[in-house]
């Protein structure tokens, strides 16, 4: 289920995230269209709040590849609902990285098996060197799916 937060100033932006990605939506010319830019979590990086103590503004700092960086401001009277979906994306994003490091690990005692089984004699370095060639090739298959 989506939910949404509508920035209303100083540049009007209705944010909507669920358990996969994060929608920014601002209207353009004369509101009659608006800009739709969906920002899937695997391709976010880190999301910071920045806030200053008795400032009317605060920023949504969003870090994405190549070290582009995309920045909400919005009034301090909606910084509860911005901190609950930064804590929400927060959780997502740490989830995401203990999923891709827990298979990093998997593939590397996986591959440290059928050393050992070369090293027993059971696979050749040939057929070692096949299977570690296929661990990684799937590693690196299933990363460029995200």
């Amino acid at each position: 289920m989506a939910t949404s937060i509508l920035i209303r100033k100083p540049k009007k932006t209705k944010l909507t995230y669920d358990a996969h990605q994060l929608e920014l939506e601002r209207p353009q010319f004369l509101k009659q269209h608006s800009k739709k830019r969906h920002i899937p979590y695997t391709q976010m990086t880190a999301i910071n709040l920045i806030t200053a103590p008795n400032a009317a503004l605060a920023t949504l700092r969003l870090a994405l590849p190549d070290d582009e960086t995309l920045d909400v401001t919005f009034k301090t009277d909606q910084l509860r609902a911005v901190q609950k979906m930064v804590a929400f994306i927060q959780k997502q994003l740490q989830t995401q990285q203990q999923g891709e490091e827990a298979q990093f690990v998997k593939n590397a005692n996986l591959i440290m098996d059928y050393l050992k089984m070369r090293n027993q004699g059971i696979l050749t370095p040939t057929e070692f060197e096949e299977k570690k060639r296929q661990i990684l090739e799937r590693s690196a298959d299933e990363e460029a799916d995200q």
